[in-house]
């Protein structure tokens, strides 16, 4: 009989299923040795914490055991620890490092060996870098303070021959007493050594690209000398003052190209707080030739600090060594034109000794990112004082996400009056990145993410530079990734293939971020692009080892939460799953989809009253959320309070009207309801929007079954089943469809495949005994019952069946047995208990010889 087994539901599901290992993600988390863990040692040095790693090497707080001094420990991997000779120039360089002793210069302690690596250690300094310093604002003073200080170290290490050759902000600290520390000597020259035995060749570029000067971005490492580093000081000066660098460029070449061959804009054009004499020095430090820059790096600060009052103590003068002979620059600009695509930029990790903060970077600080080369109007300086005021109130708003106590709808109605104010300002000055960006921030914070998203996209086509808005736009591009594999039982190629172009765009832009300075967000956002990714191509196992590596690296920062959201994705067991997004959601409250996986976990778990409450919450925090309303109603489902999740239902598909699973899930309620009509309406719109999506086939296919429609429902799983053919459930059900349309031997076939796939699936034995006792085989159908009586003894209609089939074969104690044990455990409202009443009472008189 029709009905006799559970009804199909549509799942809602939170697990990825494996398949092939994505080596990409692979390759992002892999440990570099299994003990690599805290308090372990590492030669004299004991493992304390890493702090942070790249393509060549990991860098880790550690203790000398030795010295009884903590350190900053680099192990150096990759092509560099294999390359014996370059290992070995690598320690000769480093060494020649190690003689540096300045106030202002991170020491070099020790270079060496150990596990077959070359590691170096470094004085441990506690403090920021100062592309984080940036965003809190700077003085032009306080910049000139801050450069003039690295100027006088670098002079130092110039005198002593060395070179830095990577000089930008993240390789400056500001340490606890607000002390710029030139750290990260790792590409450093030593001039005193011979030719032959540099780094790096002629012909290899070294550097980060933005800072390079232009004889680096050539090649000429020949030519690079103390001009080199004073070029890469003036960048740094420049984007102080002005909030962004003077070069551009979408790709490296771009960016290399802009160094050798455009002149910058004159920063007094982009920063009002930019004088015309500091302007002048900051212009002779970025010279193209190294011949029209300053003498020394030394001069450039004198010069530098004349500008603005401050007094310096006086210099010590450039050895000879420091200034190699300044060459022609006729040949340089065509050099450029050879390095193309296949340049190899070489650089080693920098040694990051702070934590790293999930916070995006918010642009530059109030009043550096300027107006459009040309004069500033008053509606540009009006822009500037909006911007700043505002993004202070978006800045408090992104924190209240992380504390319960700061009450959200207050925070939403102070940035909905934000964006605003920003939509004002941005009609009368329309080409402003910082203003796009933060206007973005504001759709964002108060559910609009498309438009946020196309707030993000305007501001980098004004100024592809702008790295934070790079960031947020990969940071919603992630989050869309995830929401499409969260959709894959729409039809999985599909999805996947979505969810993958998602990754890889979000990919995208945090690598053009990071050429721009992104920092450490670059570093976070990127590990969590290679989990998305690894999702999306289906591969679970390497998505739990980025996630698991990704708590490790930012435990006790902001965006460890992030993390351990990650893992519950990748995690098989529910129960474990809610643990996971428990962690995520004590670190921020406000996590929305942790707070939505959570409440799946939960309803799967039975816990339906804390799933609603998880859900109420998602939805206050995101109200045009449309997977949320669609989860809620699915709870409210399983409550038995049809009208609201139909209410739900509706509203996510309000929301999202080509998401298919609300469809199909308020077809689910129709058909509780028995509005057949409705039922398959709703399921013929997912299946239009979602061709490929087989819960929603085989639910419309039992809806013809039930209205004895077995053309249309077989139709509807054949295809279910061409989609999924691994799914037990699906052979059963068609098995049913087949046995009750007459076509026994089909029915069989169906069951039997149900059985094969899936050897505890209680309903196919169930289902196969009825189809062996209508084809005469009534031994087998006894079999099958009683072995679907042991996989589920609560069920009273197998006891039945089985007990109805031995009364007719004569067995009547049997048949008392199983009847009167359908009818102890059967509900007062059981289909068959009256027949089951009637067969009992039959079976008795047999029994007793009544008959």
């Amino acid at each position: 009989m029709k009905g006799s087994d559970p009804e199909p539901t549509v799942p809602d599901p939170v697990r990825a299923e494996p398949t092939l290992v994505d080596s990409q993600a692979r390759r992002a988390v892999e440990s570099p040795a299994s003990g690599d863990l805290p308090g372990r040692l590492y030669g004299r040095y004991r493992l304390l914490e890493e702090l942070g790693r790249g393509g060549m090497g990991v860098v880790w707080k550690a203790h000398d055991t030795t010295l009884d001094r903590v350190v900053a420990l680099k192990r150096i991997r990759g092509e560099a620890a294999l390359d014996a000779a370059l290992a070995e120039r690598f320690e000769r360089e480093a060494r020649a490092a190690a003689r540096l002793a300045h106030p202002n210069i991170v020491t070099v302690h020790d270079v060496g060996l150990c596990e077959g690596e070359r590691y170096l250690t470094c004085e441990y300094v506690a403090g920021e870098t100062l592309d984080r310093r940036m965003k809190e604002g700077l003085s032009a003073r306080k910049a000139v303070e801050i450069v003039c200080a690295v100027a006088q170290a670098l002079q130092h290490a110039h005198d002593q021959g060395i070179v830095h050759r990577d000089v930008k902000p993240g390789n400056i600290l500001v340490d606890s007493q607000d002390r710029p520390r030139v750290t990260d000597f790792g590409l450093a020259k030593d001039l005193r050594l011979a030719s032959g035995g540099s780094l790096t060749q002629t012909g290899a570029v070294l550097g980060t690209p933005r800072y390079m000067s232009p004889e680096q971005a050539e090649g000429a490492t020949d030519e690079i000398g103390p001009a080199s580093d004073q070029f890469s000081l003036g960048v740094v000066l420049y984007e102080l003052v002005t909030g962004r660098t003077p070069f551009r460029g979408e790709t490296l070449r771009g960016i290399l190209n802009s160094i050798c061959a455009e002149e910058p804009e004159p920063p007094d054009r982009l920063s009002p707080q930019v004088s015309p004499g500091l302007a002048r020095v900051c212009l002779k430090a970025l010279a193209k030739d190294p011949a029209n820059r300053y003498t020394t790096i030394a001069d450039f600060a004198t010069d530098l600090a004349r500008q603005v009052g401050l007094r310096l103590a006086r210099p010590r003068g450039a050895t000879s060594a420091a200034r190699p002979r300044p060459r022609g620059r006729g040949r340089r600009l065509a050099l450029i034109s050879v390095l193309g695509a296949s340049v190899a930029v070489a650089t080693l990790l920098a040694v990051v000794i702070y934590k790293v903060s999930w916070r995006s970077p918010d642009g530059a600080a109030p009043g550096q990112h300027g107006p459009p080369p040309g004069e500033e109007t008053s509606s540009e300086r009006s822009l500037g004082k909006t911007l700043a005021s505002c993004e202070e109130i978006l800045d408090r708003a992104r924190e209240s996400l992380y504390q319960e106590d700061i009450p959200h709808e207050a925070m939403v109605e102070k940035v909905e009056v934000v964006r605003e104010r920003l939509a004002e300002a941005l009609e009368a000055t329309p080409r402003s990145a910082r203003g796009s960006h933060l206007l973005g921030r504001a759709w964002e914070f108060t559910g609009w993410w498309d438009r946020a998203e196309a707030c993000w996209k305007k501001a980098i086509e004004l100024d592809p530079e702008f790295a934070p808005a790079r960031l947020d736009l990969a940071r919603i591009l992630l989050v869309r990734s995830y929401l499409a594999w969260c959709r894959k039982e729409e039809g999985r190629a599909t999805w996947f293939a979505e969810a993958e172009r998602l990754a890889l765009e979000a990919i995208s832009q945090i690598e053009a971020a990071a050429a721009r300075g992104g920092g450490g967000e670059s570093d976070s956002l990127r590990l969590l692009a290679d989990w998305a990714l690894a999702l999306a191509r289906g591969d679970s196992q390497a998505a739990r080892r980025i996630a698991e590596s990704g708590i490790e690296r930012f435990r006790g920062n902001r965006g460890e939460e992030e993390f351990h959201f990650a893992l519950a994705q990748a995690l098989q067991i529910y129960r474990e799953q809610a643990a996971a997004c428990d962690r995520a959601i004590a670190l921020r409250p406000r996590h929305a989809l942790a707070l939505r996986t959570r409440a799946i976990c939960r309803r799967e778990l039975g816990e339906m009253d804390a799933a609603i409450a998880d859900l109420d919450l998602t939805i206050s925090l995101e109200p045009r959320f449309a997977a949320a309303y669609n989860s809620r109603g699915y709870v409210r489902r399983e409550k038995g309070d049809l009208d609201a999740a139909i209410a739900d239902f509706g509203e996510a598909i309000r929301l999202d009207p080509g998401y298919a699973y609300p469809y199909a899930n308020r077809g689910t309620v129709w058909r509780q309801k028995k509005e057949w009509d409705a039922a398959i309406e709703d399921f013929s719109r997912a299946v239009r929007l979602a061709p490929d999506y087989a819960a929603a086939l085989w639910n419309r296919g039992w809806i013809y079954y039930l209205k004895d429609e077995y053309e249309k429902a077989l139709a509807d799983y054949d295809e279910a089943i061409r989609i999924d053919p691994g799914y037990a459930k699906l052979w059963n059900e068609r098995g049913l469809v087949r046995m009750d349309s007459g076509d026994l031997a089909g029915a069989l076939a169906d069951l039997e495949e149900a059985i094969r796939l899936d050897s505890d699936y209680a309903p196919a034995y169930h289902n196969r005994g009825r189809a062996r006792q209508a084809a005469g085989d009534l031994a087998g159908a006894l079999s099958d019952y009683g072995e679907r009586i042991r996989l589920g003894p609560e069920d009273p209609t197998p006891y039945y069946r089985r007990g109805s089939l031995r009364l007719s074969m004569g067995d009547a104690p049997g048949a008392v047995a199983d009847l009167e044990k359908s009818l102890a455990i059967a509900a007062n409202d059981w289909e068959y208990h009256k027949a089951a009443e009637e067969n009992l009472e039959e079976a008795r008189r047999r029994r007793d010889g009544k008959e």
